[in-house]
């Protein structure tokens, strides 16, 4: 991820997880609560194994800046993505967090490496004490919004059909419920389009603006978890 990038993620994390979490649509979502860990010897280990799906995510970080961020999970959601993210906080109090995004049709596996002179450098402050918490969460996907627009479509249609049928039966308490049942759906399909809208006027495209968002706000509850909210955040990978 290309450092302007990671630093408007950072930027928008830290807004979603003071205003926004709650508006985020999350079909489920799992918080691992905050833990400990230390490495008195040899690399530092962290591993999370999530209870409300199979799934578990594993990180490695050796004393010389390399990284391991794997895991994968067993559940199946069709049209859904999911965010998963770990994050550390070093007894100085910077915070490192690792992430990953991907489709959950199939349930997911990953596994992401690197290097960092971050930790390297800091690697006694985040091994010796060092809290973490992971989460994850799902969202519909572009192909889920495309069935959801469908079904929509589907019931606006029933609905003015029985609409129709009452008028002519003079059945005008039962047109009114009808219209009205048909006139909410148009109006939650207006207040879509234009949150998609706002999306895409910040994130460069629906689909760009739809991910950045999710990882954004996976990233800012994870991080709220451990208390660095308002502290520098030392880098997202």
């Amino acid at each position: 991820m290309k450092p302007l990038q990671t630093l408007s993620l950072l930027a928008i994390a830290l807004v979603v997880t003071g205003s926004a979490v709650g508006q985020e649509t999350a079909h489920a979502n799992e918080n691992s609560g905050v833990h400990h860990a230390s490495a008195r010897s040899g690399p530092l280990v962290v591993k999370w194994t999530m209870t409300k799906i199979k799934g578990s995510a594993n990180l490695t970080i050796n004393e010389d800046g390399t990284w391991l961020f794997s895991g994968n999970t067993k559940d199946k959601m069709p049209d859904h993505d999911i965010n998963i993210a770990i994050a550390l906080k070093s007894s100085l109090g910077g915070t490192i967090v690792f992430h990953f995004s991907g489709n959950d049709s199939d349930g997911v596996q990953w596994s992401k490496q690197g290097k960092s002179d971050i930790l390297r450098d800091d690697f006694k402050s985040f091994a010796n004490k060092v809290d973490w918490a992971g989460e994850w969460r799902t969202s519909l996907n572009s192909a889920g919004e495309a069935k959801r627009y469908e079904e929509r479509e589907k019931r606006k249609e029933k609905l003015r059909k029985e609409e129709e049928a009452a008028k002519q039966k003079h059945e005008e308490k039962v047109a009114e419920q009808k219209k009205k049942q048909r006139e909410k759906i148009e109006q939650e399909e207006i207040a879509r389009a234009q949150e998609a809208a706002q999306k895409q006027n910040s994130g460069g495209g629906s689909d760009i603006g739809s991910e950045i968002s999710g990882v954004a706000s996976t990233v800012g509850s994870v991080v709220s978890t451990i208390g660095s909210v308002g502290q520098a955040i030392a880098g997202l990978f």
